[in-house]
């Protein structure tokens, strides 16, 4: 957490003095910054997000002290020159990344899942756009200690997303189970309910 708080000052200075992200890395690994998450996923991965044949670095930074805030940090080459985007994400605890095409485009889409305490991860769908933002996708209902599946069980060249999980109904005093499909639909470059299941248990 110490080490995380010094190095957090110093983003711009290590980026701007880079050469090429195993640089980046090296250093960052060095001091044992970027490390796993709560559940044993590394917070970091490189990838080529905006189809323009370099990899990207992207991971996670962390509100250190208040943990009120999570931000989605992206280092990429801009005009031959190394640069920072940010996301920044209120009331988010924890959280890691993924990289996965579940657009059928051939360029991956940044899968953010944050923590807001200890109820499991929500998950954020993100595409990384040519002007340096990111649009988002898709963010999963709440539930308790959510799952999520990605494939193509139908195989109509479109994603789903499974997600399944439980919802404590305070007012009853019992627990929902749901079970909800999501895929993605190319004409709104979104993902649309297809499947709500809920059972109470």
């Amino acid at each position: 957490c110490y080490m995380e708080w010094i190095v957090d000052r110093y983003y711009n200075e290590l980026v701007n003095y880079m050469k090429n992200n195993e640089q980046f890395l090296k250093a960052v690994g060095v001091l044992d910054f970027i490390k796993s998450t709560q559940v044993g996923e590394r917070n970091i991965q490189t990838g080529d997000i905006d189809n323009d044949g370099e990899n990207e670095i992207i991971f996670v930074r962390h509100d250190v002290l208040n943990q009120d805030y999570v931000i989605i940090m992206i280092i990429d080459k801009i005009d031959n020159k190394f640069k920072i985007i940010e996301k920044k994400i209120n009331k988010g605890y924890d959280g890691y990344i993924k990289l996965l095409d579940v657009t059928n485009d051939i360029q991956p889409e940044i899968l953010f899942f944050m923590s807001q305490g200890r109820d499991g991860y929500l998950l954020y769908i993100y595409q990384y756009l040519k002007n340096k933002e990111l649009r988002e996708i898709f963010k999963s209902e709440f539930s308790l200690f959510p799952d999520y599946v990605f494939s193509d069980s139908n195989q109509n060249g479109l994603m789903e997303i499974k997600m399944k999980g439980k919802i404590k109904d305070t007012v009853k005093d019992y627990q929902i189970y749901i079970e909800k499909v999501y895929e993605y639909n190319k004409t709104k470059n979104d993902f649309i309910k297809i499947e709500d299941v809920e059972n109470e248990i």
